[in-house]
């Protein structure tokens, strides 16, 4: 079954985002965007336009979970700089406990990445280097990049 316009705008709007980041993100007013999000006005009673604009916004900045393999998948495998890893590890919710095991994990991943591709090309890799000395960008990740579940 799929959700409705009205059920992804409501969706989107009690999400974490900001009425100010949604409406720098779509050209949108925050004061437009406030309107809704408090009930001043109804979600049915929006053009369609807007309501198509954020319904697209909506699934781009959607948040998706993943259990804890096919998480270091993709955040591990994806991530070269520190602008792609914490897009996508804002994106994706993983399946921890707490967020720092979680970011140890994915630093750890992407160490073994990182790994590979030197013994692909090969280069000496030590076993139990530690993913901020190796791969410098890491320490620019932090818990608070990671999505909220």
């Amino acid at each position: 079954m799929t959700e409705t316009y009205t059920e992804i705008i409501t969706k989107l709007l009690k999400g974490k985002l900001t009425s100010y980041k949604i409406a720098k993100d779509t050209g949108l007013t925050p004061q437009y965007i406030d309107n809704y999000r408090t009930g001043k006005s109804k979600i049915e009673n929006m053009a369609l336009g807007k309501a198509e604009l954020l319904v697209d916004y909506a699934k781009k900045v959607a948040v998706v979970s993943v259990g804890k393999q096919q998480w270091i998948n993709i955040v591990g495998r994806a991530s070269t700089t520190p602008e792609e890893a914490k897009k996508l590890l804002g994106r994706y919710v993983y399946d921890w406990k707490s967020k720092e095991s979680a970011l140890a994990a994915f630093k750890h991943a992407v160490l073994k990445n990182d790994q590979l591709s030197r013994q692909a090309k090969n280069e000496s890799v030590k076993l139990g280097e530690n993913p901020d000395e190796v791969i410098a960008w890491l320490e620019e990740i932090t818990v608070d990049d990671l999505a909220d579940r």
